[in-house]
């Protein structure tokens, strides 16, 4: 008789489960960039800034010195807004300094 070549069960790939979005008035420090990049709120808003355990350290840190936080994987910072304008914000950490955002209140 011929041997036969044992047959391997296969696993089906797995389809890697959607991240939400985050919530309203909420940015995410996720993969090397803040989700959304640029929000749009009114004024006296609270934004929260969160961490999703991208392994690292973040800052949240006005462009003017307005507001500054610090994110470790799975902490939040918040800030409320209470004048109309543009904020500029970026992580301070020196091996991200692609990681931007902007915050628009109207």
């Amino acid at each position: 008789t011929t041997p036969t070549t044992p047959t391997v069960p296969t696993t089906p790939p797995t389809t890697p489960t959607p991240i939400s979005a985050p919530g309203p008035n909420e940015v995410w420090a996720f993969s090397m960039e803040f989700r959304p990049e640029t929000i749009i709120v009114p004024v006296g808003t609270k934004v929260t800034w969160v961490n999703m355990h991208d392994g690292g350290q973040h800052s949240v840190t006005s462009d003017t010195g307005l507001f500054h936080g610090t994110l470790s994987p799975g902490s939040s910072f918040s800030y409320t807004f209470t004048e109309r304008g543009t904020f500029g914000y970026y992580c301070f950490w020196e091996t991200h300094p692609e990681v931007t955002g902007t915050v628009i209140v109207e």
